[in-house]
């Protein structure tokens, strides 16, 4: 006689606490709006010293999107204009990365770094990995009332997943 076993398994994981090194944080934005890819240095980096100011790269797969240290400030010809990290959130530990008029072709994958001088001269800067961020782009635009003063920041999406094992004979023999 065989025995029907049946399984549910959920998984669910979700981003609670600090994010990891490792981890990948997707956002979802409408085309034409603006979107803040989160960033934060003082995690990572033990050697930035109070007395500098922090240096932060942001780049995708094929390009450098921009670099802030202090006021200097670099911005690729594609993004020129619709990139920043403010230099007053920069200085207490925030590289959030905020890119406004969103375009379909920004869809992708970003990493941010802290470039840390090194103490010698002729050893070049070190790049430390902080966060990679999918931003995905939903290109329906949705009309919006002139009165709505909602704001049309991205959203965060956590992963989530269900395995369901469908019944299943054991095929065993009774003892």
């Amino acid at each position: 006689m065989g025995i029907y076993l049946l399984v549910f398994i959920l998984s669910l994981t979700t981003c609670t606490g600090p994010v990891s090194a490792e981890s990948q944080i997707s956002i979802s934005v409408r085309l034409g709006s603006s979107a803040l890819l989160p960033c934060d240095w003082r995690k990572v980096s033990s050697e930035q010293s109070s007395s500098q100011s922090p240096h932060v790269e942001w780049r995708t797969f094929t390009e450098t999107v921009l670099e802030r240290r202090g006021e200097e400030l670099y911005q690729s010809e594609e993004y020129k204009g619709r990139v920043d990290v403010p230099e007053d959130q920069l200085l207490k530990g925030n590289c959030s990365l905020v890119l406004k008029n969103v375009r379909a072709e920004d869809e992708g994958v970003y990493k941010s770094y802290l470039v840390v001088k090194q103490k010698k001269e002729s050893v070049p800067s070190k790049h430390v990995y902080l966060q990679s961020v999918e931003l995905s782009v939903d290109e329906i635009l949705v009309m919006k009332p002139q009165s709505e003063s909602a704001s049309n920041t991205g959203v965060i999406h956590t992963l989530s997943s269900i395995i369901i094992f469908i019944p299943f004979s054991l095929g065993l023999q009774s003892l």
